[in-house]
């Protein structure tokens, strides 16, 4: 299991997810905060001096395949990621990503690739804490 616990400064919500599996698919509503999850880790990313969180999105989708080629042990969160993944070069790095230590959490409201049951989750806010839970239970 990984962990990407923190909490910014300037925000009231402290992000504490527990990652089961490599490959997590976090979904949900329109409006249901999944962007602003992104937002707030994307920011943690800007601010982390290990390099080890990944932001990927619409926007800079073309610079991930640079990303993804040099990623390993890293948390690789993409957004709108029906969209990206609409390119088959970051399929395909992604589909072949097994040995480097990646972990990769795909936000979205329909996800295109295969991804096993037990791998989607949704997210929640509580208190003061964003967090996922996984539809097929903890494992």
């Amino acid at each position: 299991m990984r962990k990407l616990q923190f909490q910014l400064k300037d925000c009231k919500y402290k992000v504490d997810l527990r990652l089961k599996t490599d490959m997590t698919g976090i979904y949900g509503e329109s409006g249901s905060g999944k962007t602003y999850l992104y937002n707030i880790i994307k920011t943690h990313e800007s601010l982390d001096r290990t390099g080890k969180i990944l932001c990927i999105d619409d926007k800079n989708k073309y610079d991930a395949i640079r990303k993804l080629n040099v990623a390993e042990e890293s948390i690789i969160v993409i957004d709108q990621a029906n969209h990206v993944l609409g390119i088959e070069e970051i399929r395909k790095l992604i589909a072949k990503d097994c040995l480097r230590g990646n972990y990769y959490i795909l936000i979205g409201r329909q996800l295109p690739i295969q991804i096993r049951l037990s791998e989607m989750a949704q997210m929640h806010i509580k208190d003061d804490v964003i967090s996922i839970s996984y539809d097929f239970g903890e494992a």
